[in-house]
């Protein structure tokens, strides 16, 4: 399984509005930074925010709200009315009339990216690529990582996370190897089915990992140190005798 972000930093990203909630701007703004939503003058997409005023318009890549309606399915964004500190209205809106479409009584909003680097994280890849670019004698991957420090200085000086490459550096970011299958509670149910299919799944995504590892430790922009993207399969079969695990193929077969 993939390296994902630890369950305890994701639900640490997420946090709730509400009407009549006290809520500085600076607090807000900086909030909806850390959770990896970027600032722009007026939001056209998910992972977007923009302030005017009292005003601030968040595209959440996901939307849960309270005593709202439901909405045509698409993503949509929200917008939040303050009074001084005080969030005195919240609404859902259409980006092109910019028109409220309805209003909520509460909105959750999620991180805008699984990755979320923060400022020592950052500071943290420079260090790492800086060193790797002291000891590379590829030119190529010299300018590349050339662009990637000045990308983090960018980040650095903007006091924002929006790197957009940092899953490639995912492992010194959350260096804890936390996958998918970290999120389940202990002796969860798992149903499995078709296990032979699994097996060849596991197999593939195996060959893929390799294959992009090879890539990216031939184009010398990466120490092999840092390229580890996925937990080993081993994992995926600790978790299943870990847990309460029923294989629906051999449960039919005894029918």
């Amino acid at each position: 399984s993939l390296r994902t972000v630890p369950r305890e930093v994701l639900l640490n990203a997420a946090f709730p509005l509400e009407v009549g909630q006290e809520y500085p701007i600076d607090e807000l703004i900086a909030r909806l930074t850390a959770a990896g939503y970027s600032r722009c003058g007026m939001v056209e997409g998910s992972g977007q925010f923009a302030v005017r005023g009292g005003i601030i318009d968040i595209f959440p890549p996901t939307f849960f709200a309270e005593g709202g309606e439901e909405t045509d399915g698409k993503p949509k964004p929200i917008r939040i009315e303050l009074f001084g500190d005080e969030v005195d209205r919240i609404g859902v809106f259409d980006v092109e009339s910019q028109r409220f479409l309805f209003h909520v009584d509460a909105v959750e909003f999620p991180p805008a990216r699984e990755v979320l680097p923060t400022k020592e994280a950052l500071e943290g890849i420079r260090a790492a690529i800086s060193a790797h670019f002291a000891r590379s004698k590829n030119e190529n991957a010299c300018r590349e990582m050339v662009s990637e420090v000045a990308a983090i200085d960018t980040c650095l000086q903007n006091g924002d996370t929006d790197l957009k490459f940092a899953d490639k550096y995912i492992s010194l970011i959350y260096p804890e190897r936390v996958c998918l299958l970290d999120y389940f509670d202990d002796r969860s149910l798992v149903l499995v089915r078709s296990m032979g299919a699994v097996n060849e799944r596991l197999a593939s995504f195996e060959r893929q990992i390799s294959t992009t590892v090879t890539d990216l430790l031939e184009g010398g922009t990466i120490a092999a140190k840092h390229a580890e993207y996925a937990c080993p399969v081993a994992r995926y079969k600790g978790f299943l005798s870990e847990n309460v695990t029923v294989y629906l193929d051999s449960l039919l077969q005894g029918l």
